[in-house]
């Protein structure tokens, strides 16, 4: 990165800081089958990063929904758990977060509908909390063991 680069990168982080933007970037795009999650991050000092995590419904094996707190707000996220051991974790704030929401419902046979889960995830505030979402208890009490 030269050093006009690094001076205009740095100009773009300041002004976001001035408007109270966030370091962080998401956005979740739906395909048939898939959805891919864009990070764009502006918390390094010297460039910013992007990632980008194509996940396929069929390869979902686990989703944990979680809570973290930050002493003034909480933020709710959500882990994709994929064949092969690969993981993606969105945050609520994600473009596209309602229709994640309702998406999960949708692609992952047994998983309860955001109404279900969404009260044991968030209360009681700013405190850390985990639920999984899917596979189900049930199912996983009676999923058959990999030999």
């Amino acid at each position: 990165m030269g050093f006009l680069a690094f001076l205009r990168y740095r100009t773009l982080v300041a002004r976001r800081a001035m408007r109270n933007l966030p370091y962080d970037e998401w956005h979740i795009a739906f395909l048939d089958d898939t959805f891919i999650v864009e990070h764009v991050s502006f918390r390094s000092f010297l460039a910013q990063s992007t990632s980008r995590t194509v996940v396929s419904w069929p390869e979902v094996e686990r989703v944990l929904a979680s809570k973290t707190d930050h002493l003034s707000h909480d933020t709710l996220w959500l882990r994709f758990f994929m064949r092969g051991g690969a993981s993606c974790a969105i945050p609520e704030d994600a473009q596209g977060w309602d229709e994640l929401l309702e998406r999960i419902a949708v692609h992952l046979e047994g998983a309860p509908h955001r109404n279900e889960w969404w009260p044991s995830v968030v209360q009681p505030p700013f405190e850390p909390s985990l639920t999984q979402l899917y596979p189900p208890a049930s199912a996983e009490m009676h999923r058959p063991a990999h030999g």
